[in-house]
């Protein structure tokens, strides 16, 4: 396939979000399209069987929930490519959904639906990850950590983290910084976050408990109403 140059990405992307509502759906659907030919390149494509439908789902959640407008959306996109810079991408949606969850400006069903989501990028980015790596990409310390890519290369610019430059936009930073079980929690506070908001609300109902399976069906169910 041939890729636009970061220049063309960038007019593609801003006029996507300046768009208004009715033309904004089908720039989403372009732009997702961009992205998906290249991303077989990096996952194969038994990974990326629910992509093509995810995808522009995901970028219509964050349109309706005024995240598209992200500083980190952006330059990930503008400068997306196989390999770890489609990484960064994913990541990216991945963090501005959880963000969209978060936030108790929005519709309850519309952060449920973004919950969703983001548990369903992280679980592509994860199954990509090596068992035992000797070093992550940005993308993974940022999926890791629950951050932006954005704030990984930060980290390195101030020397927050140990990172070993690569060709081109690429670094190889070495997991041995890192505590184990720090990185396994930080990819959880999410699930955790939603899953005391259900619980608080199911104790006000007279339940105590739930479990994960519990949330994992009740965020499906939600999606499917």
């Amino acid at each position: 396939m041939l890729m636009l140059h970061p220049h063309d990405r960038a007019v593609l992307w801003h006029k996507t979000v300046a768009s208004d509502a009715e033309d904004r759906s089908a720039m989403l659907r372009v732009l997702s399209r961009e992205v998906i030919s290249d991303l077989f390149d990096t996952y194969g494509h038994e990974t990326l069987v629910d992509i093509p439908e995810q995808l522009p789902n995901s970028l219509e959640v964050l349109a309706a929930a005024d995240k598209l407008e992200s500083d980190a959306l952006r330059d990930s996109f503008v400068h997306f490519g196989s390999g770890e810079e489609g990484k960064e991408f994913l990541v990216a949606v991945a963090h501005e959904l959880g963000r969209a969850a978060d936030s108790d400006s929005l519709p309850a069903k519309l952060r449920v639906h973004a919950a969703y989501l983001a548990a369903e990028w992280r679980s592509i980015l994860s199954s990509s990850h090596k068992e035992s790596p000797e070093y992550l990409s940005v993308a993974e310390v940022a999926a890791s950590f629950d951050i932006s890519p954005q704030a990984v290369y930060k980290w390195i610019q101030k020397k927050r983290i140990i990172a070993k430059e690569r060709p081109g936009r690429s670094y190889q930073i070495p997991v041995a910084q890192f505590n184990k079980e720090q990185l396994s929690s930080e990819r959880m506070k999410q699930f955790n976050s939603l899953k005391r908001r259900l619980l608080e609300k199911q104790v006000t109902h007279g339940k105590q408990s739930v479990t994960d399976k519990q949330l994992l069906d009740e965020i499906k169910a939600r999606r499917r109403s």
